[in-house]
């Protein structure tokens, strides 16, 4: 569960055997990639926040609060979604090579790494002029926007 996860409910009476969860190794794929954390502009997220458990799943731990006050203050909006623009497993491209690169991505750290190295190629972190958004953001540090 991550950035992107969006919660449904599904209502029927058809009778569903319950499953196990699918592991699409994108905790270990987290572990390695990181460019929501060297993109992000509160920072909300960084490696050594690693992961935790919530509601029985397993979620990439950021931290929220951070991100609020961050996107509260922002004086260009309160909208970020720097997290979610970097990162490699968002659908940039409608083509065969995203989709290969997806797939090839969750299956181990060299391929994780591989996966990072070409969407670090396409530059997908910088905006449409060109810039990173981050190194022009204000930081937040201990949770508090620092005064001018």
């Amino acid at each position: 569960m991550g950035f992107r996860h969006k919660v449904d409910a599904v209502t029927t009476d058809l009778l569903l055997a319950p499953d196990k969860p699918i592991d699409l190794e994108l905790l270990d794929f987290c572990r390695i990639c990181k460019k929501c954390a060297e993109n992000c502009p509160s920072p909300s997220n960084y490696p050594g926040r690693g992961s935790i458990e919530h509601n029985g799943y397993l979620r990439w731990n950021s931290d929220m609060k951070k991100c609020t006050i961050f996107r509260a203050t922002n004086e260009d909006g309160v909208f970020c979604g720097r997290c979610m623009k970097v990162y490699p497993w968002n659908s940039k491209e409608d083509s065969w090579f995203h989709e290969a690169g997806i797939y090839i991505g969750s299956h181990g750290e060299a391929s994780a790494k591989f996966l990072k190295s070409i969407d670090d190629m396409f530059e997908y972190e910088k905006d449409s002029m060109g810039s990173v958004a981050s190194e022009s953001q204000v930081k937040i540090v201990n949770g508090a926007i620092p005064k001018a």
